[in-house]
């Protein structure tokens, strides 16, 4: 196999060879800078503690990838490296292990300095972008060509991206630094997008000379204050014996950003050495440890008041994020929820009535089939389990972006439907499955009864799928009505959403209905590990979702246990403004003829984020 050409072998530090546009050269004059440290080898951790060297053909091939400006290379022997995270993983396997390198302060120091992580840190800068997501970092390599620059005067630097795309950052503008893309078409408008970058050792924020926005108390200088900027405060006890609110450090800033923009229910602090909580649902809370009293939180965006979420309900039981748990009182599924007329609200009512009693039935029966999987487990984890599937797992519709509708993709008849809505077989007379407005009409008469009798084709149920799995792909199993897929607004939609074990049409009679909420859900889920090809891998992979979310899992996850796709039944209109957070298009569908356009449409005019999937299955931009 061809190794590319390395320019100057082994020194990829801070201030070195990036090959990129404005930093080039082994070194870049920076006085106040500490020697640009050099890599020797790099090692992964095979057990705690225990380091094993890349063989010098890997060794090479990282050191190729981190002078072209990428963050992702294939070593071999299905292993892939991630620059950013810093991890090897198993393409075949899934299994994670750290990475770290040997550096130096010089080369001729470098074979026998001692190995400390990659990127050095003493003098370095972390550096995030304002994405559409909130503040999200730049990985180390991309953070090194920054740095570099910003410590050697230089009014703007270039780094290349995720699959060569360039970007120039402004480091010398009065309003912050900022980044756009480079390397657009002519005429075309790129977005500006803030940066902010933390001195790593002391937490501080540094922004560029003359900068307008200096820190209270002077010192360096904060990055501007932008829209998705958030303020996070705490109220504490003040020497004079009142109250008084003190921000949050940068870093727990950006954790708690980012936190509440993934709609998490409560993250995870570590202020000076100790534990804490930082409720995020129905009011913001801060606890210590496992304290159950805490103290008030708040946050603004610009002069705006931001309020807590309101997604998740149910009672806290101390747990982490990913453990769906919190302090606000639990809701009632589909008692009042918005957007349903008299017949989608009867629906609701059946199911809602007849599920309670049979998932109260089926937990135990749940239970055992969990316990097989780990003998540990708890009723603390069965409810976990259970918040999760009724709280946290996203609603996903499957659709075939490029599916043709005369001339056009079905993306852009999407975007120029004056009803701004997503439309059932009975309103559009096609179907991504099975096309009988019969068969789903006595369906859905077995489902809801007689709710739907009397009602038009526009006002029957859309249908979805449930990411059981949380896979960045979707389900596998719902693939058939498209690669791609929308992900629902759980606040606008989940509240009307009843589930059934599997594909409901002409099974009914061999399958459960529920509601999402944990109260209605325990004998779908049952009757789905059952069913499944391999209940006790089943059990174990949704407990590992919803009770361990913060550990990697140590083997690849099985996409088709489940011998259908987890149904879910949309009462009410899917209005694609109010109710579609994000798009997530297949690489197969974006290339198609007129996709990548609609799928800019479709942003712009619902305000919806659209993502594609990476090379290794990762969301990225498009």
């Amino acid at each position: 196999m061809g190794v590319p050409a390395v320019p100057h072998p082994g020194a990829f530090g801070i201030g070195a060879s990036y090959g990129v546009a404005g930093v080039s050269g082994s070194t870049l004059p920076c006085p106040s800078a500490p020697p640009a440290p050099v890599v020797s080898e790099w090692e992964v951790e095979i057990k705690a503690g225990k380091w094993f060297a890349f063989p010098p053909e890997a060794n090479v091939l990282v050191r190729a990838a981190i002078a072209a400006g990428n963050v992702v290379v294939d070593i071999g022997n299905n292993r892939v490296v991630y620059l950013d995270k810093m991890v090897q993983c198993r393409s075949d396997t899934g299994k994670t292990r750290k990475i770290r390198a040997k550096v130096s302060s010089s080369p001729a120091a470098a074979s026998s300095g001692a190995p400390v992580l990659f990127p050095p840190r003493p003098g370095a800068l972390d550096w995030e972008v304002d994405a559409d997501t909130g503040w999200v970092a730049l990985g180390p390599v991309e953070a090194g060509v920054v740095t570099a620059a910003f410590l050697a005067g230089q009014p703007s630097v270039e780094y290349q991206g995720y699959k060569g795309r360039k970007f120039r950052v402004t480091l010398d503008s009065p309003d912050g630094f900022f980044q756009t893309r480079s390397d657009l078409p002519a005429g075309a408008t790129p977005t500006k997008r803030f940066l902010k970058a933390t001195d790593s050792a002391t937490g501080r924020m540094v922004t560029a000379a003359g900068a307008r926005h200096p820190v209270a108390g002077g010192g360096a200088a904060a990055p501007p204050r932008v829209s998705s900027d958030f303020v996070w405060q705490v109220e504490v006890d003040s020497k004079t014996g009142g109250k008084k609110w003190i921000d949050f450090t940068a870093r727990d800033s950006a954790s708690l950003t980012d936190a509440y923009l993934s709609q998490k229910p409560d993250v995870k602090l570590k202020i000076r050495g100790k534990d804490y909580r930082v409720q995020l649902e129905s009011e913001f809370i801060q606890f210590a440890g496992k304290a159950v009293k805490g103290r008030p939180v708040r946050c603004k965006r610009g002069s705006t008041v931001v309020k807590p979420l309101q997604r998740v309900g149910g009672g806290s039981d101390g747990g982490s994020s990913g453990g769906g748990g919190s302090s606000g009182a639990p809701r009632t599924h589909g008692t009042n929820p918005r957007g349903v007329d008299k017949n989608q609200k009867a629906a609701l009512s059946k199911v809602r009535k007849e599920s309670e009693p049979k998932s109260k039935e089926a937990m135990s029966k749940l239970m055992d089939k969990f316990k097989a999987a780990r003998s540990s487990f708890s009723k603390s984890d069965l409810d976990t389990v259970l918040k999760y599937i009724g709280y946290k797992a996203e609603i996903h519709i499957n659709l075939k972006c490029d599916k043709r509708i005369g001339s056009k993709p079905l993306l852009q008849v999407l975007v120029d439907d004056p009803d701004r809505r997503y439309k059932n077989q009975f309103e559009t007379g096609a179907s991504g499955g099975a096309l009988s407005g019969s068969s789903r009409r006595s369906t859905e008469k077995q489902l809801f009864g007689s709710a739907y009798d009397s009602a038009d084709g526009d006002k029957r149920c859309k249908y979805g799928n449930l990411n059981l799995l949380s896979s960045f792909l979707g389900d596998d199993r719902a693939s058939h009505y498209g690669k791609s897929y929308f992900v629902l607004n759980d606040k606008e939609v989940r509240e009307r959403t009843t589930i059934t074990s599997g594909d409901s049409l002409g099974a009914v009679s061999r399958i459960q209905v529920g509601c999402l909420h944990p109260k209605h859900i325990a004998h779908v889920l049952n009757e789905s590990i059952k069913i499944s090809k391999n209940p006790k891998e089943m059990a174990s992979v949704i407990d590992h979702l919803a009770c361990s979310p913060e550990k990697p899992f140590t083997k690849a996850i099985d996409r088709s246990l489940l011998p259908q796709y987890q149904e879910l039944q949309l009462h009410g209109s899917i209005d694609l403004a109010r109710d579609v957070d994000e798009l997530i298009i297949h690489p197969d569908e974006l290339r198609s003829s007129g996709v990548r356009e609609a799928a800019s449409k479709f942003a712009a005019v619902f305000g919806a984020r659209v993502r594609t999937l990476g090379a290794h299955g990762q969301v990225i931009p498009l």
